[in-house]
């Protein structure tokens, strides 16, 4: 091989590494997880799933997903240049074009709709493309008129259970999918409260509206950490109804992370600041995986 061929893959090796990141892929993996788990509970007992659909469900979410991440980032290539969080995104530091995004964000879109239709159903192309509508067509604007951009973006960070349900139900969303969306959308306010605090100058330095920013006061974030965090509780147990309910293990080990999760959110309440909001946001980011190892373990014993 030539010098001149090595170079060239490594260009291309690159490009492609730009192109993961784009993607988010710490994020995608948190979807695909969703997807997995939402798909378990919605089969009903003594039935099986289509594990092909399945994986074929999370194979065209995985794309749609990427397409919106890709897209987001798009619409926000100013405002994540004039952060320093996301100055160092490939759009804004330059190692992708802006031409590069948005025919990555339209080819992967296009894909993974198609591969939906083709290979599980219209129902469930039909959750992910609301999905993906939602994200990057209403609340990605949203985030520069009001902060209640949080409220709606939740809305879609939940959408893959939804994906998952329908994969596994010909199309139709079962009670317990229902449920979990509602952890989801639930558990990510005490989450994002401490992102939008952490890096409250940067989103106020781009005029993005937040809790932290168009309240400086703290009490918005404060407020919103601790309810979220105590409706979760009570929310994520009706997921188990009624079965697993009467197995105290199962019990204790559902309700555990959600009084951890609602101790970090009271602890940032009382003083909100940024070695609060960091010890919130671990424990956000450790809640949810946990939640969800319980959640089908409680599936898998009632099957």
């Amino acid at each position: 091989m030539t010098s001149k061929t090595m170079s060239e893959a490594s260009s291309s090796q690159s490009v492609w590494r730009e192109y993961v990141e784009l993607s988010k892929p710490r994020i995608s993996v948190m979807v695909l997880l969703t997807v997995a788990v939402a798909a378990l509970i919605s089969v009903p007992a003594g039935g099986t799933a289509d594990v092909w659909k399945v994986v074929h469900a999370m194979i065209g979410l995985l794309l749609v997903s990427a397409s919106g991440c890709a897209l987001n980032q798009y619409l926000e290539r100013y405002v994540d240049w004039m952060m320093p969080r996301t100055a160092q995104r490939p759009l804004p530091d330059l190692r992708l074009t802006s031409l590069q995004v948005a025919v990555f964000g339209a080819v992967t879109f296009g894909i993974g709709l198609a591969w939906l239709l083709a290979l599980v159903n219209w129902q469930t192309a039909a959750v992910a493309g609301a999905s993906w509508v939602i994200y990057v067509w209403i609340y990605t604007p949203l985030k520069r008129f009001t902060w209640l951009n949080t409220y709606v973006g939740a809305v879609a960070g939940a959408m893959p259970v939804l994906v998952g349900s329908t994969a596994v139900a010909s199309g139709v969303i079962k009670w317990p999918a229902f449920w979990l969306f509602a952890v989801l959308y639930i558990w990510q306010f005490p989450h994002f409260m401490a992102i939008a605090w952490l890096y409250r100058d940067d989103y106020e330095r781009a005029a993005v509206k937040m809790a932290s920013t168009v309240d400086r006061s703290e009490r918005l974030v404060a407020w919103h950490a601790i309810v979220f965090a105590v409706i979760l509780i009570p929310v994520s147990l009706v997921t188990l109804w009624p079965q697993q309910l009467a197995d105290w293990v199962l019990l204790v080990a559902a309700i555990a992370p959600g009084i951890w999760y609602l101790y970090a959110s009271i602890q940032f309440a009382r003083q909100v600041d940024d070695e609060r909001a960091r010890s919130l946001f671990r424990v956000s980011l450790l809640y949810l995986p946990v939640y969800l190892v319980v959640l089908s373990i409680a599936s898998m014993i009632q099957h």
